[in-house]
């Protein structure tokens, strides 16, 4: 894919996202299967040392050659606003949305998507095509400063996109509540009904 295609794409999902289009999209739909957040510490000046792990699933084409793909994440923990200051894993000097390309060695089944890891925070985002219609992903951000939901149990969105040949996308929201560990720890999926 050339920049200026890359480009497009990603101006294309900032758009399906403001406007709410990408969650009708059947490709863009999914499952969290487990998530935490850490907030270090969990009150004051967290000096950037917030902690994000999320693994999900979501329908992909069985060909799918991730070496060959561009990621774009758009929502790390998304409730009225991004809760997860990692601007840098987002969006690029100008404010557009990134394009991540995959880390040399990617293979078209296991590929690793990574920004700049000297500078903090750091994003980084394993997926797995298994075969048979699905794929599976596993997001870390660390060093980050992380804002406190508005209550808990909340509902917080993730999603992304996956730019390339065969396109796929992964758009869900989760229910996290605060973890009994203490305070400035977080912990999805929860029961939807504890969200409603």
């Amino acid at each position: 894919m050339t920049s200026r295609s890359a480009k497009w794409a990603c101006a294309a999902f900032g758009l399906m996202l403001a406007v709410g289009v990408l969650p009708t999209l059947a490709s863009a739909q999914g499952t969290v299967e487990s998530g935490t957040a850490t907030q270090a510490p969990p009150d004051g000046d967290q000096s950037g040392r917030g902690q994000v792990r999320i693994t999900g699933t979501f329908a992909c084409d069985s060909d799918l050659a991730l070496n060959t793909c561009f990621l774009f994440i758009g929502k790390i923990l998304f409730e009225a606003s991004e809760l997860v200051h990692a601007e840098r894993c987002l969006f690029d000097e100008v404010g557009d949305p990134l394009a991540i390309s995959p880390r040399s060695g990617s293979k078209s089944n296991d590929a690793v998507y990574e920004v700049d890891q000297s500078l903090r925070p750091t994003c980084r985002m394993q997926i797995k095509n298994r075969g048979k219609g699905v794929c599976e992903f596993q997001l870390k951000v660390d060093r980050a400063v992380i804002d406190t939901p508005s209550e808990s149990p909340v509902s917080l969105e993730t999603a992304f996109l996956l730019d390339c040949a065969g396109s796929a996308a992964f758009d869900a929201s989760a229910c996290w509540r605060s973890s009994v560990n203490g305070p400035g720890n977080w912990r999805a999926p929860r029961p939807d009904s504890e969200c409603q």
